[in-house]
């Protein structure tokens, strides 16, 4: 994480973060979102606490390998606030049940 936010995350909570917390934005939020709750595991209302406490530091989002066992260069984004994304392309694909799954349709990819 970069030290601004997390000096901002130190200022805002009153207390120092652990240093090998802040190494990964994914550690980092979760550390957050425990602290607040008092939770022993993660869950829905402390991923709910660190995205709004991140969100009122003037955090944007998270971002991750999409796969960190293969990185291809695609991420994963955790936006901590919906008002802040908008959607600037939508796509259409169809899919059809294939056995036991749903498996896309050849050529159905169609921008809208």
């Amino acid at each position: 994480m970069p030290e601004s936010i997390v000096q901002r995350a130190e200022a805002k909570l009153g207390k120092p973060i652990p240093q090998k917390k802040t190494l990964q934005g994914k550690e980092f939020r979760k550390w957050i979102g425990l602290t607040l709750t008092g939770s022993k595991k993660v869950d829905v209302e402390s991923e709910r606490a660190a995205a709004e406490f991140l969100d009122g530091i003037g955090v944007f989002c998270n971002v991750c390998p999409r796969a960190q066992t293969k990185p291809d260069g695609l991420k994963n984004y955790a936006v901590f606030n919906a008002a802040n994304m908008r959607i600037v392309k939508r796509e259409r694909i169809e899919v059809e049940l294939k056995g036991k799954k749903y498996v896309l349709v050849e050529n159905s990819k169609q921008i809208v």
